[in-house]
């Protein structure tokens, strides 16, 4: 979940644990703001400030295997690295783009 202390993405990580979901893996901006998200039920959270590659750290998460669904609100740089960090046959919702940039995806992805 992108964008995960902002209300859209919290809201996100609220329903992925009341699905049972296995691994919740939540990036934003702030230490703080991100220890909300993990009581709320993220599993795993990356402070975007401080990450240097999200795909790297993605494939981390998930022993080398990737994310099997992005829920985005940010768009830009952090939609592209979250791309690279997808498993094959992954599902990606785009819910709005913070950044100001339109998210897109390659073909080669």
């Amino acid at each position: 979940v992108n964008g995960a202390t902002g209300g859209v993405g919290l809201a996100a990580v609220q329903v992925a644990r009341a699905l049972n979901c296995r691994q919740i893996i939540a990036t934003g901006r702030g230490s703080e703001k991100l220890a909300v998200v993990a009581r709320h039920g993220a599993t795993c959270c990356l402070n975007l400030e401080e990450e240097v590659s999200l795909a790297t750290a993605l494939k981390a998460q998930t022993n080398g295997r990737g994310v099997d669904v992005v829920f985005d609100t940010i768009g830009g740089e952090v939609f592209d690295e979250s791309l690279r960090g997808t498993a094959w046959g992954a599902r990606v919702l785009v819910v709005g783009f913070a950044s100001g940039k339109h998210p897109s995806i390659r073909a080669n992805y």
